[in-house]
């Protein structure tokens, strides 16, 4: 969906820079085809039998291992990150009543 990707209608100057300048990845593969376990080994950069997080099993991130993702050590670095979209990567004690 960005204009280095092909994307006539999106206009996406900065990310096709970043992209024309750097490593512009245009295929990816992931080990959990389920959203839950797929989203925390982005974030984690782990595989899930590493971060344990199933869908909808009651498991969670611990929040030791939250403070190590990227967007937290991006955070720490200086930038500022959001999460918007679709969540399901519950952080902390109690799976998806986490919060």
């Amino acid at each position: 969906m960005m204009g280095c990707d092909g994307n006539e209608v999106t206009q996406t100057p900065n990310l096709d820079r970043l992209a024309r300048e750097g490593v512009f990845f245009d295929r990816a593969y992931i080990t959990s085809a389920i959203c839950t376990p797929s989203r925390i080994s982005i974030l984690l950069s782990q595989f899930e039998r590493k971060h344990g997080v199933n869908f909808n099993s009651g498991t969670s991130i611990a929040p030791e291992a939250w403070a190590k993702s990227y967007p937290v050590l991006m955070r720490n670095a200086g930038y500022y990150t959001g999460y918007v979209g679709k969540n399901h990567a519950p952080i902390g004690k109690g799976g998806y009543t986490s919060g």
